[in-house]
């Protein structure tokens, strides 16, 4: 299929289709609004690619990193079909650990990843995958940072190079009783600008965009 004039390959029994409309024509992470060519954008949590496809497709360089491999190899199926090869690379791996839970019966989200094991459930599986730190694998500056990795942006905290971004995009969750209000203090340079874009201040499942203050600090001498 193609959407937007980006070819996506919808593998059968998934969601593809379904979040290539909510990423690439409704753009969720608002990435047409602050794509900046021959910028880059770090992609955590990449799913199918479709963020990344997106950035390429504005003219933006893409690192898409995803731990799942099935989600890996469709990454690069839809980076061969557009020809985006020079513009996407494609890192396999989870920010900042090196396992994550599946198919946890206690969420609504069967067939999905989780950082976190947030519900608690005994039953969720634990597989492993390689771990990936962000400041080894970005030497250069973010201008948009995107997270949807069900948890693992509780992490990017620890990146410095997650602190230098001028956006960060994404998806947030509360994990061990921890809300927004607590995550907003792990990225101190940044304003949330959630809701001048639309995005409504609610605990749990939510969108968030945060932007790089360009407030500086003089010494004033007397």
């Amino acid at each position: 299929m193609t959407v937007s004039g980006i070819k996506i390959v919808c593998r059968p029994n998934s969601v593809d289709e379904g979040i290539a409309h909510d990423t690439i024509v409704r753009d969720d992470y608002r990435i047409r609004q602050f794509a900046r060519r021959g910028s880059l954008l770090v992609d955590v949590g990449a799913y199918a690619g479709h963020v990344s496809l997106l950035a390429a497709s504005l003219g933006m360089r893409a690192v898409a990193i995803e731990p799942l491999p099935q989600n890996v190899e469709a990454i690069r199926t839809n980076i061969k079909a557009n020809n985006f090869e020079s513009r996407i690379s494609v890192v396999h791996g989870a920010i900042g650990v090196d396992h994550l839970f599946w198919n946890d019966p206690a969420t609504e989200i069967i067939q999905h990843r989780f950082v976190a094991n947030s519900s608690g459930s005994p039953n969720a599986e634990s597989i492993r995958v390689p771990m990936v730190k962000l400041d080894t694998v970005i030497r250069e500056d973010i201008h948009i940072l995107k997270t949807d990795c069900e948890g693992g942006e509780w992490l990017l905290g620890q990146e410095a190079v997650a602190q230098r971004a001028t956006y960060i995009v994404g998806e947030f969750h509360t994990i061990d009783a921890r809300v927004f209000a607590d995550f907003k203090t792990m990225f101190p340079n940044h304003i949330d600008m959630s809701e001048q874009y639309g995005i409504q201040h609610v605990d749990g499942l939510r969108l968030f965009v945060f932007k790089r203050s360009e407030t500086r600090h003089c010494r004033i001498r007397g």
